[in-house]
C-alpha cells in the first residue's frame, strides 16, 4: 500500500509541448531504452520503445531548458528546446563513445525474454494504472490476457491456476508473491515496491525456458539497475507510512533502502468490509543495492516482511472467522559479466518463511525454506544467431501441519530438488526471427515415465516497422506446491500453442491473440474435499485497441475463455470457462498535472456446482451436502468500475508532493465469490461478497 503515487515523470502528460521522434545510431538502427529528458528539470523523462520511437510532453515554461538523449557507449546528445521544431518528427542520431564501450557490452546483454513477450509494463504505467494501488502485480489485472477472477495480486494467465504462473526477480523464482495472505491463498498486494523496479515483462503463454519450474505463465522483473538521483520519498496514507531513501555511491554503484508500517484502523472505519475483513497489519523492510566494476555488474536485492490479517473465509459452504500471520524473508543476488560476444550470470536466491493458519476448526501451520542456483552463458557466433545455455537447480522444503476437530490431522514434511539444463539458439535476419529451446531434468524423477523435457520454438515475423506476427509452441513442467486438504507436491505437465499479433503505430496500439492449451495435474475437488489427477484443456481469443490523444488516453479489451477438464473420461465445464470479459481503461491529465483515470470490467459470473440437499451425519452433528451436476451453476455477472485521482504539486528545491486517492467499485456492485445455503443445504440464503465499495487516499513528498 506504500505508493499509488507519481514520481516527477507525471509532468510527461502535460500537453502544451509535444516532442516526438526516433533515435537511432550512425546506421540509422533503432536504440532501445534511450534516457530522454530535460537538462534541469530530469524528473521530466521518458524512454525510447524497442524500435527507438519516443514522446514527450514538456508545459511550455520550460522552453529555456534543453532535451538531453543519453545511452551508454554512445555521447549523450543536447539541444536547446527553442532551437527544436515543435509537433514534428525528430530523428536524433547518437554517435558512439569508445571510451565506454564496457559498459556498452553489459547494457546491450540481450534477454530471451524479451524475444518472447509481448508485454512491457514500466513504473509510470503501473502508477497510472486505477487498478493497481501502486502495486505491480495488481497493475497486470488490465491486460487481456490476465484471467485472475478472485481479486488478488496473485497473476493468473490465459485460464491458468495463479500458483502455475511464475514470478521472477532478476532472474530468481519467487513463489507466494502476495502479502496480505489469507488462508485461501489470496493476496491483496505483491511482496515488490514499485520504486525498485526498472521493467516487467509478461508471457501470458509459452514461457522461454531459460527460466526453469514454469508451466502457464511468466511475469519478469527486474529491479532497478541506474539510479538517476539521490532522492528521499516520505508516503502517508490511510493504512501506511512508509520511508524510501535512494543514495548514489559514486558513479558506479547506489543503494535503495526502505520500510513500511501498515495498519488497518482508518481504512475499516472509512470502508464497510461486510465484516470480511477485521484486522490487517506489516512490517516490512527492503533493500535493493548495484555496483560496476570493469565488465562486472553487481546486484542485491532483501526483502523481509511480518504480516497478519483477520478476517472470514468462505469454508464448507459457510463463512468462517479466519486469522492469519507470516514471516518472510528472501534475497536475490546477481553477478553478470562481459567479454566482447560472451556474457554469463550467476544468479542466486534463499527464500526462509513460516505461518500459521486458522479457519473454523482447522488449525494449520506451515514452514518453507528454497533455495535456487543457476548460471546462463550467452555467444553471438554472428549479429543474426547466438547461443545460450545454462544450469540451474532448485532445493524445496515444506513442514506442513494441520489439526482440528473432524479433520483429519497431517504432519508432512515435503521437499524436491530440481536439477536442469537447458539450451537455447535464436537466428534473426531482417524481418525473421527464429528461436528454439529445450530444457531438461537431470535426475530421473520418482513417478515419471521416462526423462522430463520440455521444449518449445517461436518464430515471430516483422511486418513492417510497427507490426509483427509471432507463433509459439511449447511443452512444459513444473513442481506446484498444494496445502490445501492433503499438502502435497505435484508435478504438473502443460502444452500450449499460440498465434500473436502486436502493432504499434504512433499513439495507437493493437493486438491480437488465439491460443490453445492442454494441462494435466492434480486438482482439488470441494465436492470430495479431494485431490484428483485430471486433463484441463483452454482456449481463448484476446482483442484489445489503446489510443492516445495529448493527455487522453483510451483502451479496451475482448476476451473469450473456453474451459473445460476432463475426469473419468467425461469433460466437464471448469469454474471459469467465460463466455465473456470486457476491460476498459481512461485517464486524462491535464496542464496542471492533475490527473483522472477510470477502468471497468465485465465478465460472466463463474461457475460452480450448487448442493440439492442436505444429509444429517450424526457422528459430526452436521448436514453432509449432496451435490448436482458439476459446475452446472452461474454466479450473476461481474461487473466493476474504479476511480483513481492524482494531483502533483512542484516544490521549490526540486521536491515535489503528489496527493492521490483511489475510489474502488464506484458503483457498490455486489459481485458473487460464492453462494451461502441454509445449514441443513435446504434452499440458497445469501451469497459471500467479493470487495464492495472502498475508498483510500493518502500524501507522497519526494525530495
Amino acid at each position: 500500500m506504500m505508493a499509488l503515487l507519481f514520481l516527477g515523470s507525471s509532468e510527461l502528460w502535460a500537453n502544451d509541448i509535444r516532442l516526438f521522434g526516433k533515435i537511432t545510431d550512425k546506421n540509422h538502427q533503432a536504440i532501445f531504452a534511450a534516457n530522454i529528458y530535460l537538462s534541469a528539470h530530469p524528473h521530466l523523462l521518458t524512454a525510447s520503445d524497442e524500435e527507438g520511437c519516443f514522446q514527450l510532453n514538456i508545459p511550455e515554461r520550460f522552453l529555456n531548458d534543453s532535451l538531453v538523449v543519453s545511452f551508454i557507449g554512445y555521447k549523450s546528445h543536447r539541444k536547446a528546446l527553442k532551437d527544436l521544431p515543435i509537433n514534428e518528427f525528430l530523428e536524433i542520431v547518437l554517435q558512439e563513445d569508445w571510451t565506454r564501450l564496457d559498459a556498452v557490452v553489459l547494457e546491450q546483454n540481450p534477454e530471451v525474454s524479451e524475444e518472447f513477450s509481448l508485454e512491457k509494463l514500466d513504473k509510470l504505467e503501473i502508477y497510472l494504472s486505477p487498478v493497481a494501488a501502486g502495486d505491480p502485480l495488481n497493475a497486470l489485472t488490465v491486460l487481456p490476457a490476465a484471467t485472475n477472477t478472485a481479486e488478488s495480486a496473485n497473476p493468473s494467465f490465459r485460464g491458468s491456476e495463479a500458483q502455475a504462473s511464475q514470478v521472477v526477480l532478476n532472474g530468481i523464482n519467487i513463489s507466494n508473491p502476495v502479502r496480505n495472505t489469507q488462508m485461501s491463498g489470496m493476496g491483496n498486494f505483491s511482496l515488490f515496491n514499485t520504486e525498485l523496479i526498472q521493467s516487467l515483462r509478461v508471457h501470458a503463454g509459452n514461457p522461454p525456458l531459460s527460466f526453469g519450474n514454469s508451466l502457464a505463465g511468466l511475469v519478469d522483473i527486474k529491479s532497478t539497475k541506474q539510479l538517476q538521483a539521490s532522492q528521499t520519498q516520505i508516503a502517508l496514507s490511510m493504512a501506511n507510512i512508509g520511508v524510501l531513501r535512494s543514495q548514489k555511491i559514486g558513479e558506479k554503484a547506489f543503494v535503495q533502502l526502505y520500510g513500511n508500517y501498515q495498519f488497518s484502523g482508518p481504512y475499516l472505519y472509512l470502508n464497510d468490509c461486510q465484516d470480511m475483513l477485521s484486522a490487517f497489519s506489516s512490517r516490512d523492510l527492503g533493500i535493493n543495492t548495484h555496483a560496476t566494476w570493469k565488465k562486472s555488474s553487481f546486484n542485491y536485492y532483501a526483502y523481509f516482511i511480518n504480516e497478519d490479517y483477520q478476517g472470514k473465509e468462505f469454508y464448507q459452504h459457510q463463512l468462517r472467522n479466519s486469522e492469519a500471520w507470516k514471516r518472510r524473508l528472501f534475497g536475490v543476488f546477481n553477478w553478470h559479466y562481459a567479454h566482447q560476444r560472451l556474457f554469463f550470470e550467476l544468479n542466486a536466491g534463499h527464500n526462509h518463511s513460516f505461518g500459521r493458519m486458522q479457519v473454523a476448526n482447522i488449525d494449520a501451520s506451515m514452514a518453507e525454506a528454497n533455495y535456487q542456483l543457476n548460471t546462463k552463458l550467452k555467444y553471438f557466433v554472428s549479429d543474426a544467431l547466438y547461443l545460450q545455455a545454462g544450469l540451474s537447480n532448485e532445493f524445496m522444503e515444506i513442514d506442513y501441519c494441520q489439526k482440528g476437530e473432524f479433520v483429519e490431522e497431517s504432519d508432512s514434511c515435503l521437499h524436491y530438488q530440481l536439477p536442469e539444463a537447458f539450451a537455447y539458439l535464436r537466428w534473426k535476419k531482417e524481418r525473421v526471427s527464429l528461436g528454439c529451446g529445450l530444457r531438461s531434468m537431470l535426475t530421473r524423477q520418482e513417478k515419471s515415465e521416462g526423462p522430463m523435457l520440455a521444449g518449445q520454438t517461436h518464430l515471430r515475423y516483422q511486418i513492417d516497422g510497427g507490426s509483427s506476427l509471432q507463433a509459439s509452441v511449447g511443452q512444459y513442467y513444473a513442481y506446484c506446491c498444494h496445502s490445501s486438504g492433503d499438502a502435497h507436491i505435484d508435478l504438473q505437465k502443460s502444452r500450449q500453442y499460440a498465434l500473436e499479433y502486436d502493432a504499434r503505430y504512433g499513439n495507437t496500439h493493437l493486438s491480437a491473440a488465439c491460443y490453445y492449451k492442454k494441462e494435466t495435474g492434480d486438482v482439488y475437488f470441494d465436492e470430495q474435499g479431494t485431490w484428483q489427477t485430471c486433463q484441463r484443456q483452454m482456449s481463448g481469443l484476446e482483442l484489445s485497441w489503446e489510443q492516445e490523444w495529448n493527455g487522453l488516453k483510451l483502451g479496451t479489451s475482448y476476451s473469450f475463455l473456453h474451459s473445460h477438464f476432463r475426469w473419468n473420461g467425461q469433460m466437464y465445464p471448469a469454474a471459469n470457462d467465460l463466455p465473456y470479459w470486457l476491460k476498459w481503461l481512461i485517464s486524462y491529465t491535464d496542464e496542471h498535472l492533475f490527473t483522472i483515470a477510470c477502468s471497468a470490467q465485465l465478465r460472466a459470473g463463474l461457475r460452480y456446482t450448487p448442493v440439492v440437499e442436505g444429509i444429517w451425519q450424526e457422528a459430526t452433528q452436521t448436514y453432509l451436502p449432496i451435490y448436482g451436476a458439476w459446475n452446472s451453476s452461474r454466479l450473476d455477472d461481474y461487473q466493476r468500475v474504479d476511480l483513481s485521482l492524482n494531483k502533483v504539486f512542484m516544490l521549490k528545491k526540486n521536491s515535489m508532493l503528489v496527493a492521490f486517492a483511489s475510489l474502488n467499485n464506484i458503483f457498490n456492485h455486489h459481485n458473487q465469490a460464492a453462494v451461502l445455503y441454509r445449514r441443513d443445504f435446504s434452499e440458497q440464503i445469501a451469497s459471500v461478497p467479493m470487495q464492495l465499495y472502498s475508498i483510500y487516499f493518502g500524501l507522497q513528498w519526494s525530495f
